[in-house]
């Protein structure tokens, strides 16, 4: 999800490299192609270079989903140069629409970060108005 908060943890390449060794996958195949999001990318990409040593072969799509706005080129540069620091730009692959503009791209992003404290605000309502009923219920009985 592009509204995302924290971006790709350690924990969830530890995921995907435990069903990847699980289900044999990269003895299966040729290789390994990993689609993740750009925005989420952008804000944590250091899990993946432990994911890129696991498997020699691996490569990562950056894309961005139908429906998302597009990306800012400020976000794909923060992507890019984290890649190339790690000496693995050529194993990246870009399926990103781009803001065509400046403005727009800070607008774009300006507004998926407001779309996701609006989601995140939400949810945390409704989790806590579950946690009260749960709790009254509990005491009901």
């Amino acid at each position: 999800d592009c509204r995302s908060a924290t971006g790709y943890t350690d924990y969830d390449v530890d995921n995907m490299i435990e069903l990847i060794n699980r289900y044999e996958i990269s003895q299966k195949c040729a290789g390994i192609v990993l689609a993740v999001n750009g925005r989420v990318l952008s804000k944590n990409c250091s899990p993946f270079e432990r994911f890129l040593l696991e498997f020699p072969s691996a490569q990562l799509i950056v894309w961005t989903a139908t429906g998302e706005p597009p990306i800012s080129m400020r976000l794909l540069s923060r992507i890019k140069y984290c890649f190339e620091r790690m000496g693995m730009i050529n194993r990246v692959g870009f399926d990103c629409q781009i803001s065509s503009t400046m403005i727009s791209g800070v607008w774009n992003d300006g507004l998926v970060k407001l779309s996701a404290i609006y989601f995140y605000s939400l949810k945390r309502i409704f989790d806590w108005i579950g946690e009260t009923n749960e709790t009254a219920r509990i005491k009901h009985q």
